[in-house]
């Protein structure tokens, strides 16, 4: 399945990137892939056959990771100026890259005491609950 994440954005990233990126602001771009990804963990619970609800997954995170992703730190970089823009985007690049290392931790430790279940749906209410929460932060700094 890793492969399968690995290919679609080898395929569709750029094309899809280089077509939307003109008609969408970056923070929609972020909101939309982090519901991508909602709904994927949420497909885990859902979806009663284990190898299409392994697909949807795949299939949702890889496109919402094509859209958060690349627009998340143009959304960080919006905060800059020349002054700071290179220490501001290497915390930015630190913290995403210690969250990548330590939440798999936080996530088997949920699913070991909790079962896969409450981990999915957990899952599903922290990153809808991220989205929000960017959307608003991006409403009260824009205004």
């Amino acid at each position: 399945m890793k492969g399968l994440n690995g290919l679609n954005v080898f395929i569709f990233e750029l094309p899809l990137i280089y077509k939307i990126e003109k008609q969408f602001s970056p923070i929609t771009l972020v909101v939309i892939g982090v519901i991508l990804m909602v709904l994927s963990s949420l497909s885990l619970v859902i979806i009663p056959i284990a190898i299409i609800a392994a697909l949807v997954y795949v299939l949702f995170s890889t496109m919402g990771e094509i859209l958060s992703f690349p627009f998340s730190s143009t959304f960080a970089l919006s905060f800059t100026n020349d002054k700071n823009r290179g220490r501001y985007m290497g915390f930015y690049t630190m913290t995403f890259s210690i969250a990548r290392a330590i939440a798999p931790l936080g996530w088997f430790i949920i699913a070991d005491n909790f079962g896969y279940d409450f981990l999915c749906v957990t899952g599903f209410v922290a990153a809808l609950l991220a989205s929000f929460i960017i959307y608003r932060s991006h409403k009260v700094l824009s205004s």
